[in-house]
């Protein structure tokens, strides 16, 4: 069952920028790739493919062949970017791939062992898309759950925070357990 408490979410820590590759039909001449003049460059098949390589990728995409690259890792996709590089927060909108690096949870205290914890949530707004963390450990003095970095990131566009949520996996949060 969802909480419904207020959530404070811990921004990313900060990575290193992605570096940004761009390609396009000039690259692949062999491919059906249409030429495309306009303003909508990027979407779709349209004009030039942004990939980011590393940076908030880094510990999430990791492709066997290509390694943490991306269309949602690019530092600058064609759609825009509503990021903050200096309070490492974005506005909701397209931003590099990112997600929140854990949660405060002053009931986690409580936890007999935190680092079971699997927490869940859909996207702020119309539950775009859902994401699932596992937790490593709780950190008492500042109340917060961390959150394993190379978890969470199921979701498309980037965020720094989240919407609805809930916990699985702790004992202490059961409803009912059985003897």
């Amino acid at each position: 069952m969802p909480l419904s408490n207020h959530t404070e979410w811990v921004p990313p820590f900060r990575h290193p920028d992605a570096e940004d590759v761009i390609a396009n039909d000039k690259d692949w001449p062999s491919v059906d790739w249409p030429h495309y003049v306009g303003s909508q460059s990027g979407e779709g098949d349209k004009g030039d493919y942004h990939i980011g390589v590393g940076g908030y990728c880094e510990d999430d995409l990791q492709d066997p062949l290509t390694g943490p690259t991306g269309y949602w890792c690019a530092m600058a996709p064609p759609r825009g970017q509503c990021w903050d590089k200096e309070s490492n927060q974005g506005r909701g909108c397209t931003q590099t791939h990112m997600r929140p690096d854990g949660m405060v949870l002053d009931r986690a205290a409580h936890y007999k062992d935190p680092s079971t914890a699997v927490v869940l949530s859909w996207r702020g707004g119309g539950r775009w898309f859902s994401q699932m963390w596992k937790v490593t450990h709780y950190v008492p003095e500042n109340k917060t759950l961390i959150f394993d970095p190379t978890t969470g990131g199921q979701g498309g566009e980037g965020m720094t925070t989240s919407g609805q949520w809930w916990i699985e996996n702790v004992l202490e949060e059961c409803d009912s357990v059985k003897q």
